[in-house]
């Protein structure tokens, strides 16, 4: 960056070093594995220009295959790879490992419930983590970051940001911010929830979008249907009587997006992710915003 080059970080995170052991905080023994990942922050000791800053890009996690092959790759990437992914795509305030931890054991058991073989992060127990879970452990104002409100409508409603660089994220808060254990991950810049239930019926949910004929967009939902509904995913009906199923998701595109095929460096990835009792709606002024609203959704 110093030489006037554009730089992707990858030092950090060579994904096929293991390290064995823990690692102790001041509150809580954490795996050193996801420590080690979690804990970089590109530009903390950063001391080049602003100019230099400026060409660093992103970051990327890399695995290298002295030792790795079809019968680990998997289980090796997961879910050390989303560590990575969070630091580069949420702000740098939430950077609180303690929270994050619990946090990402539960995205753990979201990737085997989709058939990926991810390595176990605490004790490897999931069992019914993330339905039940107690108003006392969700610790409630955590929820919005950007004005701790609570909110207890009908409505959840998640907003995200563009994945920020470094260079422009927000500086490190005192001890991180909290996070809720059974929020998203990478968490969102923004997200407001309410305890409420919805029930989904998957040969009954429908997607569709206002931008017409984009291959893009028509073969990323065929795509996510399959990851939003895996076959060895076990569902059950929900009660004859309920209101609160989801019977769609709209993918909007504003401001006359139109379908791109190429992402470039500046391509807004900007998106609004809004569910309600019965329709999401995901909304972003380009498809590549629309991309990363399904992925979340």
């Amino acid at each position: 960056a110093g030489q006037g080059y554009n730089v992707i970080l990858s030092s950090p995170w060579y994904l096929n070093y293991i390290s064995y052991g823990k690692y102790d905080t001041n509150t809580s023994v954490m795996n050193l594995e996801f420590f080690k990942y979690y804990e970089v922050e590109p530009l903390r000791e950063f001391n080049g220009s602003d100019e230099a800053k400026k060409r660093i890009l992103g970051g990327e996690a890399c695995m290298w295959g002295e030792f790795v092959d079809g019968t680990n790759l998997l289980s090796r990437l997961w879910p050390k790879a989303s560590a990575v992914a969070e630091r580069l795509w949420s702000a740098a305030s939430v950077n609180k490992s303690e929270d994050a931890q619990f946090r990402l054991d539960v995205h753990r058991c979201r990737l085997l419930r989709r058939g990926i073989p991810a390595q176990p992060l605490l004790n490897g127990y999931c069992g019914n983590y993330e339905l039940g879970m107690g108003r006392s452990m969700i610790n409630y104002p955590a929820f919005n970051y950007e004005n701790s409100n609570s909110n207890d409508s009908t409505t959840t409603a998640t907003t995200a940001t563009l994945p920020q660089s470094s260079t422009d994220r927000p500086s490190s808060a005192s001890g991180g911010q909290r996070s809720p254990p059974n929020a998203v991950w990478p968490h969102p810049q923004q997200i407001n929830a309410s305890l409420d239930l919805l029930y989904i019926r998957p040969n009954k949910l429908t997607v569709n979008s206002n931008i017409r004929n984009c291959d893009i967009i028509s073969n990323a939902t065929q795509r996510y249907n399959k990851l939003f509904f895996p076959p060895k995913l076990t569902m059950h009906e929900p009660p004859s009587s309920a209101d609160n199923i989801l019977q769609s998701v709209s993918l909007n595109i504003r401001d006359g997006g139109q379908c791109e095929q190429y992402i470039q460096q500046t391509s807004n990835e900007t998106y609004t992710l809004t569910i309600s009792q019965q329709i999401a709606i995901v909304e972003s002024t380009t498809i590549w915003g629309l991309l990363r609203g399904l992925e979340t959704f």
